[in-house]
């Protein structure tokens, strides 16, 4: 016999709500939208999940110790689990997200910077916060009006982002102490992110210097 449990079930911002409750068990996954974003079946002793934007993609599936139903003790525990499996199939990868952040700082969007950046950042060791963060930004344009990040190479895992970036650009003034002085250079910059969830939290960050200062002697 199914055992008793609340008809509705919320977890890191995933309200499930019951609509079958024997034979099967089944729920209707919600994002805080409200829009419908999976749907989670027990029938005949496996508990399935799967996501409506894939066209049905099955996500997740288990098998649990009760005879073709949720023990009480359980029930919970998958529903958890079904939920993260939900968010990991809705949410966009890692490279993807980093791809986005990039776009954002070439169109100086500032007020979307806060999609990509935690509020804890911290850049080379040092906390800046976002809004020291989104500061320091600013002012590279400022420092070189045509300043535009290019990706070269982009390695990513489920949490870290490592980037080579290329710039072609012209300095106004001084630059890594350099006088640039509006001279036109290129150089590169090798970066690794860490994500904590969908935004930015550590950088760190090594700028060719060398590259910079072999060409101003060349001049």
């Amino acid at each position: 016999m199914a055992q008793s449990t609340p008809t509705d079930f919320t977890h890191d911002g995933i309200t499930l709500v019951r609509t079958g409750y024997a034979c099967p068990e089944q729920y209707d996954a919600f994002d805080a939208k409200g829009e419908r974003v999976g749907y989670l079946r027990l029938r005949h002793g496996q508990f399935t999940v799967e996501v409506p934007h894939a066209q049905g993609k099955r996500v997740y599936s288990a098998v649990p110790e009760g005879d073709g139903t949720f023990e009480d003790d359980e029930r919970e525990g998958f529903l958890i689990a079904a939920v993260g499996a939900i968010q990991s199939a809705s949410s966009p990868s890692i490279s993807t997200l980093y791809r986005s952040y990039i776009d954002c700082l070439n169109r100086q969007d500032w007020r979307q910077l806060g999609e990509f950046v935690a509020e804890e950042v911290c850049h080379n060791g040092r906390l800046l916060g976002l809004s020291g963060y989104r500061a320091m930004l600013e002012q590279d344009f400022r420092d070189i009006p045509d300043l535009q990040f290019n990706i070269a190479l982009l390695v990513a895992d489920a949490s870290h982002v490592a980037c080579r970036l290329t710039f072609d650009c012209s300095p106004r003034s001084k630059f890594l102490g350099l006088d640039v002085n509006g001279t036109r250079v290129k150089f590169t910059e090798n970066v690794i992110y860490e994500f904590r969830a969908t935004k930015i939290v550590q950088v760190w960050s090594v700028i060719d210097k060398a590259a910079i200062e072999a060409q101003l002697l060349s001049q």
